[in-house]
């Protein structure tokens, strides 16, 4: 698999819903970075986390997490009449573990955290580099600050909406794959 962006398109075709086109070229701009930046040759086999099961993997959850995000954005909207900006909703969603290839790494056959993954906490290098490559504050902000282990929330609607989307995604598979779900801070 070809460290490139026209990969990172194929691997997560909800880029395409990203309106505003220069952050859609950001976000793939990250994602591409955190995987060129890893060892990792494919990302469908970055695992969620070193305990789950390899089907559960990196490429899958996030897709599965920015679906969700949509949809409960979708209903907020629909129901409610709460206006949601989705180009950020979805950058957010999208970007929330896009460290991932940089905290695991393969040692044999086993996942272990990498080097990165052990000495900064979860998001964080995701979020450096969405920084670094001109994405919103508000974004880099929620990406942070989107795991239930972080001590603050994300101070945006978008970013509690990923966290919900996220933890709809992950418990699930804890639980399926006999793993408690995640700890709530």
């Amino acid at each position: 698999m070809q460290k490139k962006s026209e990969t990172i398109y194929s691997l997560f075709p909800e880029l395409g819903l990203l309106k505003d086109e220069t952050l859609r070229n950001q976000v793939t701009d990250v994602l591409l970075e955190c995987w060129q930046q890893s060892t990792w040759q494919d990302l469908k086999e970055v695992p969620i986390g070193p305990d789950y099961p390899p089907k559960y993997n990196f490429v899958n959850h996030t897709r599965s997490v920015t679906k969700n995000a949509i949809a409960i954005a979708k209903n907020l909207e629909e129901i409610h009449g709460v206006k949601v900006n989705m180009d950020y909703l979805i950058a957010i969603a999208l970007l929330h573990d896009a460290s991932k290839p940089l905290e695991f790494e393969k040692k044999g056959t086993e996942c272990v955290r990498s080097r990165d993954g052990t000495l900064f906490p979860h998001s964080i290098l995701a979020s450096c580099m969405a920084l670094r490559l001109g994405i919103p504050k508000e974004i880099a902000h929620s990406v942070l600050f989107h795991s239930p282990h972080q001590h603050s929330p994300p101070k945006n609607l978008e970013g509690l909406i990923v966290i919900h989307a996220d933890l709809g995604d992950v418990d699930p598979i804890r639980v399926i794959s006999g793993l408690k779900p995640e700890v709530r801070s």
